[in-house]
């Protein structure tokens, strides 16, 4: 059965470089993910059950750009199918309503349906096939923030089992499965984040 998803593309091609944030914020907070590692694994699959054959190598846990200046707060988890230190490349981004994390909506352990709520929104950006998932129309899963500290080195534990729709339009309704589990830990709190970026401004 045809997946209607084109896993024959480099790895490489097409990669947009990395947007770029404020003065002082934080732009490179890249974490090696070693292979095989049980603490922060991602599994993307065709409809069909066919693999799409990403590995993820990384992740980022970074401040939206403009977090110190509109609410709510977004903090965006990013696992990277290319290794730290050249472009970012295919990845599956987390957006989460920082205000709701720890003892609010997203914080209480408790699966939260993808399409219900306000506070997360989810893409799987694969530029390397010049195409974009997500939690869009005809999207379902559940995202579960296990832990969701937001203090310094405040750990951020998820997992999530979800099926995500083509945002883009652009391969005829494809949806894929998308399931795994992420260990990170938050590098700097909004405080310090928009004190950093105040004093690089």
């Amino acid at each position: 059965m045809d997946s209607g998803v084109d896993a024959g593309a480099g790895p490489d091609a097409g990669c947009e470089p990395e947007a770029s944030v404020p003065d002082g914020a934080i732009a490179g907070a890249c974490v090696p993910l070693p292979s095989g590692s049980p603490r922060t694994q991602v599994d993307v699959q065709a409809i069909d059950g066919s693999s799409l054959g990403l590995i993820f190598a990384r992740a980022e846990v970074t401040w939206d750009p403009w977090a110190c200046s509109r609410e709510p707060p977004i903090l965006e988890i990013a696992l990277g199918a290319a290794a730290c230190g050249g472009e970012i490349g295919d990845r599956l981004v987390f957006r989460l309503d920082a205000s709701q994390l720890g003892a609010g909506r997203l914080g209480d352990g408790l699966p939260i349906p993808i399409t219900s709520s306000a506070d997360l929104e989810i893409r799987l950006l694969l530029y390397s096939r010049g195409l974009e998932f997500g939690s869009c129309s005809g999207a379902a899963g559940l995202l579960t923030m296990e832990e969701g500290g937001l203090s310094d080195g405040a750990p951020l534990v998820g997992s999530f089992d979800l099926t995500l729709s083509d945002c883009a339009g652009a391969s005829s309704g494809t949806l894929l499965l998308v399931r795994g589990r992420f260990e990170l830990t938050l590098p700097r709190s909004l405080a310090l984040e928009c004190a950093a970026r105040g004093a690089g401004g």
